[in-house]
């Protein structure tokens, strides 16, 4: 490789100039205060030179702290003559696994098992017949049991949760029929107070399923949205909307459902990876292979689930409460669209920074961002505030009973063979 030095050690540009199609395997280092020159193998077209932009610095300090960093996209960019990509653009090095939505379906397929088990202890059998579980699963009594949402377990009910005389369904393990029983043996409270204050029952119900027909269909929708997503968004962005769209729906359904109405089945968190889904779709559509292919798709799947929660025993509050999480978290977390993205790279990220409170590494970020961006930002932190917003009306709304909706069980079914009556206590 023969390489020609244009001026001294203060006169920089600096060109190589090749002859051949030769990797370059050595080292430019005949002055002392410039690091050596990029230690990779890199193919130069024919008699081609190459201009090294050389970041300017003040002091040889901030030159020799950079020594032996490791070549990033920039540097190989100059050198190439090509023309640099957005930060938020350039592939993720790190290789990200799906491995949160299978444990999660594994732990709700174990959880299933246990109710069939606890319902043939109590029954005799697995399954109730259809009459009483269209879905192929154990009682509503088991399910409550095992932690389902029941608003009654939850929180004191005017002329209910005092009320000695009234009743509920409870099976009995010895003669295997169901039998009168208090409020206390149904929830199984563990003190003599008998407040119910059963507060995890906004959470467990994510675990449990009605039958075999409604885990089926959740754990198949979870595993097509969830692993793709998991491998986009990470790991923990994932769990947060996961458990923050399925809750919500929880809460949203504790408000408007029928107080006696029981709520279980991870379709919140469902429709919350179904929001993500649609948000991504919108935010690349241009980078999509088959964009209208994924869209019909996803729409297809979203209005057979909603359709679905207007039968008797689904809960679809749930289903809309996490679509909507789901899509204000998307916005509060997520990337923003492809065509917010863009933003001019300087010659300040021309190093590997590895020192955190080095301020020059977050520079390029917000360096010569378009309005519409920073716009974007305020939206993302609008939707953040909505959702910590919601979660505190509803859940006070939802020991207070301050707001009442009559026509809002509409949402949940339709008003045909007193499907809407299904849960009045």
């Amino acid at each position: 490789m023969d390489v020609e030095h244009l001026g001294t050690a203060n006169d920089d540009p600096r060109w190589i100039n090749t002859n051949n199609n030769s990797n370059v395997e050595e080292e430019y280092n005949d002055d002392s205060d410039h690091q050596p020159l990029l230690k990779q193998n890199i193919e130069y077209l024919p008699k081609k030179k190459v201009f090294i932009a050389w970041a300017e610095t003040s002091n040889n300090s901030s030159i020799n702290e950079h020594q032996n960093q490791p070549v990033t996209e920039f540097q190989l960019s100059v050198i190439n003559n090509q023309p640099t990509v957005a930060l938020e653009q350039q592939p993720e090095k790190r290789k990200r696994y799906s491995w949160f939505i299978l444990i999660v379906s594994v732990i709700q397929i174990c959880v299933f098992i246990a109710e069939l088990i606890t319902n043939w202890v109590l029954t005799g059998s697995p399954i109730m017949n259809l009459s009483r579980n269209p879905f192929f699963g154990p009682s509503s009594n088991v399910l409550i049991r095992m932690g389902a949402g029941f608003t009654p377990c939850m929180h004191t009910i005017n002329n209910l949760t005092a009320n000695s005389l009234l009743k509920f369904g409870c099976l009995n393990s010895t003669t295997q029929t169901y039998q009168y029983c208090t409020l206390k043996e149904l929830c199984h409270f563990h003190d003599d107070s008998q407040i119910p204050n059963q507060w995890y029952r906004f959470i467990a119900p994510i675990f449990l399923h009605a039958g075999v027909i409604h885990i089926g269909m959740n754990i198949i929708t979870q595993l097509l949205f969830g692993l793709i997503i998991e491998r986009k968004i990470g790991t923990f962005r994932l769990i947060v909307i996961y458990f923050a769209s399925g809750i919500f729906g929880l809460v949203l359904g504790s408000n408007f459902a029928p107080e006696g109405f029981v709520r279980i089945g991870c379709s919140g968190s469902v429709f919350g990876l179904i929001a993500v889904a649609h948000l991504d779709l919108l935010y690349n559509w241009a980078h999509k292979k088959n964009p209208i292919k994924e869209l019909i798709m996803i729409l297809i799947t979203t209005t057979i689930d909603l359709s679905i929660g207007l039968l008797p025993y689904i809960d679809n509050f749930s289903h809309a409460g996490g679509f909507f999480m789901g899509i204000l978290l998307t916005l509060a977390f997520l990337g923003a669209p492809t065509n917010l993205r863009k933003g001019n790279i300087t010659e300040s990220n021309m190093y590997n920074y590895d020192k955190w409170y080095n301020l020059e590494r977050y520079r390029p970020y917000f360096s010569n961002r378009p309005k519409k961006w920073w716009i974007w930002w305020l939206v993302r932190l609008i939707a953040f505030i909505t959702v910590i917003t919601l979660f505190i009306i509803l859940i006070i709304n939802f020991y207070t009973r301050m707001f009442k909706c009559s026509w809002c069980k509409y949402i949940s079914c339709l008003p045909v063979n007193g499907w809407c009556d299904i849960g009045k206590l």
